[in-house]
């Protein structure tokens, strides 16, 4: 079965060792390790997650996601969402605010906050 996919930006997101990727509210955003290693920490929720190149997780909760680059080495990831969850949300995640935050994020801005 085919899942079509929102991608929410067209270039894996660089992120430097020890370089941070926050964000808010991003319940149901898959986020793919595109290089390096990814250390991801949700607010609220026990264990952190860690992700090499070719390995994906789905953001189940709404607390802040913390994405941080763990590699000395360039760390990328990509964000994307499957859009019959975009759909079912009560508040759409890509509302016009949250959008443009987001958006701001990942040309620079590095939160979402």
């Amino acid at each position: 079965m085919s899942t079509r996919h929102y991608c929410l930006q067209r270039k894996p997101v660089p992120l430097a060792h020890g370089e941070t990727l926050v964000l808010e509210d991003a319940a149901g955003v898959v986020i793919d390790a595109c290089s390096g290693l990814l250390w991801i920490t949700v607010a609220g929720e026990a264990g952190d997650v860690f992700l090499a190149p070719g390995q994906s997780w789905c953001v189940m909760g709404r607390g802040r996601v913390v994405i941080e680059g763990a590699s000395k080495s360039l760390n990328a990831l990509r964000l994307h969402c499957p859009t019959a969850f975009l759909a079912a949300r009560a508040r759409p995640f890509l509302d016009r605010d949250l959008l443009c935050r987001l958006s701001s994020a990942l040309r620079g801005g590095r939160t979402t906050a």
